[in-house]
């Protein structure tokens, strides 16, 4: 985005706006909670303001609405395609939103507010999105508003949209990890940071402003993530449903209270679905099918080794006074 901003200045280049930009997203990740809600705050509504006139300026750019949806790209891409790609970008959102939903004061507000958010929200923002990339025929959002002379508030818009994305992910990613590494979470969240911050650098510097890199990895991402979702579905729905766990108590942390760090079913289910459904089957959409055989397993696996009485589990957490 600082690259098409300002495509000759050496800061904008994409390899080094790779290294500041991502040293800024990790600091609001290891502020937390707080960091994360208050640059939340701050760039939601003006993110819904900016889709709403990218929509705008996309009808009025292509001559109305009726015009614009018969512009079709130069090169369009699969439905089946299309639907991993965002399946992959999606489902990352679903598979952590746990990790920002358990600030909620009451249990029902985390399901309402990211229903809410899917189903209006993020609707509206790819509509925006779509409408406007559509009317100034640029693949690149950046280059579009650009295009269409939205202003540069309206573009700083964008880049803390990104931020706000980035760092959540990067925060999530450093809960994983402190449930079974005895690491405070800020120190993992700055190594996290670093290696992201320069692998971004690395792809940066060598293949540019390409999508190219970005593409290939919502593929891995649209193969793999959604058997993580079938795990997750399989676990609670039915699994836990199986050992007779009330659904009030299903996933309810409590400090003191030991886990599994390790489920092997779920790692064994996430990788055998997400390779078998995501490149071996050749037919249907592979985020479906992985997610549909990630749900299988899952629960062929834990039944029958439950049966057997066979743990298939490796070491133990215990959830703090923190909840984490």
């Amino acid at each position: 985005m600082m690259h098409s901003l300002a495509p000759d200045a050496l800061w904008a280049s994409v390899g080094v706006a790779a290294l500041w930009g991502g040293l800024l997203m990790m600091t609001t990740a290891i502020v937390g909670y707080r960091g994360l809600a208050f640059l939340s705050y701050l760039v939601v509504p003006m993110f819904i303001l900016l889709a709403g006139v990218s929509f705008m300026l996309g009808i009025y750019e292509g001559g109305g609405l009726a015009p614009l949806l018969t512009i079709t790209p130069p090169e369009p891409l699969s439905i089946s395609w299309g639907v991993t790609l965002v399946v992959g970008m999606y489902i990352v959102g679903a598979v952590i939103t746990a990790d920002v939903g358990r600030y909620c004061k009451k249990p029902r507000d985390a399901p309402i507010g990211w229903v809410v958010q899917i189903m209006t929200l993020q609707v509206f923002f790819l509509l925006g999105a779509g409408a406007l990339t559509l009317a100034m025929g640029e693949p690149l959002i950046t280059k579009a508003l650009l295009a269409g002379g939205i202003g540069l508030g309206a573009y700083m818009m964008a880049v803390f949209g990104q931020w706000t994305t980035n760092d959540n992910n990067l925060y999530s990613g450093s809960l994983s990890y402190v449930t079974f590494l005895p690491v405070k979470r800020s120190l993992v969240t700055l190594i996290e940071g670093l290696i992201g911050t320069g692998v971004a650098a690395y792809l940066g510097f060598t293949a540019g402003a390409s999508l190219e890199p970005f593409e290939a990895f919502l593929g891995i991402l649209g193969r793999f993530l959604p058997a993580v979702g079938g795990v997750l579905i399989a676990d609670f729905y039915v699994f836990q449903w199986y050992r007779g766990v009330p659904i009030k108590e299903r996933y309810k942390i409590k400090p003191g209270m030991r886990f599994a760090e390790i489920n092997l079913a779920g790692w064994i289910a996430a990788l055998v679905g997400g390779i078998v459904g995501g490149w071996l089957i050749k037919v249907g959409i592979p985020a479906l099918n992985s997610l549909v055989l990630g749900f299988v397993i899952y629960l062929v696996v834990s039944i029958l080794s439950d049966k057997a009485k066979i743990r298939i589990s490796l070491g133990e957490h215990i959830i703090t006074e923190a909840g984490e």
